[in-house]
C-alpha cells in the first residue's frame, strides 16, 4: 500500500502536460509533440510494469509486523498507519531504482555527444542534491506472506518481542482500494519485487525513448531559451519516468516468506 503526498497513490506517473510552463510556447511544435509523446509512453511503460504486479492476487492471509505500542495504536484505532518511505530503515531501495537508471542513461546516452554527456550528468545531478523526495514522495504499509519470518521478528516486532498481526488479504486490499465497490483512484496494492534485471530493461526502455530526443534541437536555428525550456523538460520527464520506475520495482509492499529483510 502506498500514499503518495499525504493521498494514498500508487509509483506511476500520472498524465502529464506540459503546454502551460513559461517559455514553451518558443519550443516548436513538433518538438512539443515529441515530449509530450516521450512522457505518455514513459508512462505507459511504467503503467504495463506495474499492471502485472497488480495482477498477481494476494495470499489469503498477510501480516503486519509490529511491537506492542503499534498493536496498542492498530486495536484501539481500527487503523494502519503509512509511513513515510523516505524515512524507512533501508532508504537505499528508493534510490536504487533511480541509479540503475543514471548508469543505463551513462552508458547510452553519456558517450554520444557532449550534449548527452551534459544530460546525463545533469540527471545525476538530480539524486546526488537529494531531489527525488520531490518527484515520488510516497507513503507505506508493509506486510508479510509470512506469519514467522525471522528477519521480520527481529527488525519490525522489537527483536521477536512484538506481534505478527495476521489480516485478511483481500479484505484488506478491497478496504483500500475501493469504497463502496468504485476503485479509489491512486489506490494501489501489490507484491514487492527485487528484480534487478526487469529495473535495468524498465529504465532501458525508458533512455531509449529519450535518446533521440536529446538531439533533437541539434542543427535548428533556436534561441538558447527554447533550447533550456526543451532540455530542462526532457529531463524533468525522464526523471519522472525513472523514477516511478525505480519506486515502483523496489519500494517494499508484501514480502515473500523467508526473505529476512
Amino acid at each position: 500500500m502506498a500514499d503518495k503526498n499525504g493521498q494514498v497513490g500508487e509509483p506511476s506517473p500520472e498524465k502529464y502536460r506540459i503546454e502551460s510552463l513559461p517559455g514553451f510556447d518558443a519550443v516548436p511544435r513538433d518538438m512539443q509533440a515529441a515530449l509530450e509523446k516521450f512522457n505518455d509512453e514513459a508512462a505507459e511503460i511504467v503503467r504495463s510494469f506495474l499492471a502485472t504486479l497488480e495482477s498477481q492476487p494476494p495470499p489469503p492471509i498477510i501480516y503486519h509486523y509490529t511491537n506492542d505500542v503499534g498493536l496498542k495504536g492498530i486495536l484501539e484505532t481500527g487503523q494502519l498507519w503509512l509511513t513515510d518511505i523516505f524515512g524507512l530503515n533501508d532508504p537505499s531501495e528508493l534510490t536504487h531504482g533511480f541509479s540503475v537508471a543514471i548508469n543505463a542513461l551513462t552508458r547510452k546516452v553519456a558517450s554520444d555527444s557532449a550534449v548527452g554527456q551534459k544530460f546525463a550528468k545533469n540527471f545525476a545531478a538530480f539524486a546526488e542534491q537529494g531531489a527525488i523526495p520531490k518527484t515520488a514522495h510516497f507513503f507505506m504499509c508493509s506486510f508479510s506472506s509470512c506469519g514467522d519470518d525471522l528477519g521480520q521478528w527481529r527488525a519490525y516486532a522489537d527483536n521477536g518481542r512484538g506481534f505478527a498481526v495476521g489480516f485478511d488479504a483481500k479484505a484488506l486490499e478491497n478496504g483500500f482500494t475501493k469504497k463502496d465497490g468504485t476503485p479509489i483512484p491512486n489506490n494501489s496494492t501489490f507484491h514487492i519485487t527485487y528484480n534487478d534485471a526487469q529495473l535495468l530493461g524498465i529504465q532501458s526502455q525508458i533512455v531509449e525513448k529519450m535518446r533521440n530526443l536529446i538531439m533533437l534541437p541539434a542543427g535548428r536555428d533556436l534561441k538558447n531559451a527554447a533550447i533550456n525550456v526543451y532540455m530542462a523538460e526532457l529531463e524533468s520527464g525522464s526523471r519522472r519516468g525513472s523514477t516511478a520506475g525505480g519506486l515502483a520495482n523496489s519500494v517494499p509492499k508484501a514480502r515473500s516468506c523467508g526473505r529476512g529483510d
